[in-house]
């Protein structure tokens, strides 16, 4: 009896030992696994151009809104009223513009003087269309009269040139009591002091096929 305990025993420890009772607590993902979990991360391009549709969206948003602000507001006002567009005189762009403008050279001593470009007229064509230049800068001549003055003595001849040359010059003192100009004698480009003592504002006119330009210089004249 006790024989045939020990075989089976025996026998039963045989069938637990060849039995596969081993479990894994982990076990590695496969390939396909691991591709079907993987994060795809967008570029920096892909992102940066979502950010710019963004940002359009958005301003364009704003302008509607501006847009329609306006609209109600012309509409509590009595609505706009039409008018006939006005059409403007074509102009270069500002960067050119004093390209077209003709510059003063005035000489004393021979030394460069300052002056201080006061108005202009001048029809410029451009591309085959002439455009107005037109500019009021300084009307009021007494301004000058605080501007840096030219020493100089009577009787001294100051040069002026226009570059491009001018057609004629013409030269002018502003007469401070009447606010009038009174032309003087200009010869060849060039003026004479005159024998006061005092400081007065010159200007001088450039003449041209294509129109005129006036700048001034202030005279401190001492005797």
């Amino acid at each position: 009896m006790k024989k045939i305990k020990i075989i089976l025993i025996i026998y039963i420890f045989s069938l637990l030992i060849a039995y596969p009772y081993k479990i894994d607590a982990y076990e590695e993902p496969n390939d396909d696994i691991t591709k079907d979990n993987e994060v795809k991360y967008r570029s920096i391009d892909e992102l940066l151009k979502e950010l710019k549709e963004e940002r359009k969206l958005i301003n364009q948003q704003k302008l509607d809104e501006i847009n329609q602000k306006k609209l109600e507001k012309q509409n509590q006002d009595g609505g706009v009223s039409e008018e006939t567009p006005v059409p403007e005189t074509p102009k270069p762009k500002k960067d050119s513009e004093n390209e077209y403008i003709p510059k003063l050279i005035v000489r004393l001593r021979g030394k460069h003087s300052p002056k201080y470009l006061c108005s202009y007229e001048l029809l410029i064509t451009d591309d085959t269309k002439e455009i107005e230049l037109s500019k009021d800068i300084i009307s009021n001549y007494s301004l000058l009269m605080k501007k840096p003055s030219l020493k100089v003595r009577p009787g001294e001849v100051i040069n002026f040139e226009f570059v491009p040359n001018c057609k004629s010059l013409n030269a002018y003192i502003w007469e401070e009591e009447n606010d009038s100009l009174k032309e003087i004698k200009a010869k060849r480009g060039c003026i004479e002091v005159p024998n006061i003592d005092k400081k007065i504002v010159v200007i001088i006119q450039g003449n041209f096929s294509n129109g005129y330009i006036k700048y001034g210089i202030v005279l401190d004249i001492r005797k």
